[in-house]
């Protein structure tokens, strides 16, 4: 698992950072949404699977950010397409190792807070993304 999740880990950013690197940067003021330190905190004192749990469930949430609507952004659409390619198949793994499928509601707030005021505000541009 420690090898495929490196593996993974390292596309997944590569691939980030193209799509970083070749989006047009428009300049938007953007609410603040700040990081959900205490769901990190709990999750890192809870068993294994929760753990692993957690982190599928971040995957899905980010894919699902990348899918809505990230036309502003210019990226190349191979490049996304690899990227979620690699989330998703992460995601995929981490739910095959785990017999729950437990779902944080906070941590689903985050994330639709996050979409709705930074992404949805800024258009979706590159700048909504750095």
């Amino acid at each position: 698992m420690t090898h495929k999740y490196s593996e993974y880990s390292e596309a997944s950013f590569i691939l980030l950072d193209s799509m970083a690197k070749n989006s047009t940067n428009i300049t938007e003021d953007a609410e603040a949404v700040p990081f959900p330190e205490d769901l990190y905190t709990q999750v890192s004192k809870a068993s294994a699977e929760h753990r692993m749990s957690f982190i599928a469930q971040i995957l899905e949430e980010v894919a699902l950010l990348f899918e809505k609507d990230h036309s502003s952004a210019s990226w190349d659409e191979k490049t996304l397409e690899d990227f979620l390619g690699v989330i998703h198949q992460q995601a995929e793994n981490l739910r095959a190792c785990v017999g729950s499928n437990h779902k944080s509601k906070k941590l689903q707030m985050f994330f639709k807070g996050l979409s709705k005021r930074v992404l949805e505000r800024m258009g979706h541009s590159a700048d909504a993304w750095s």
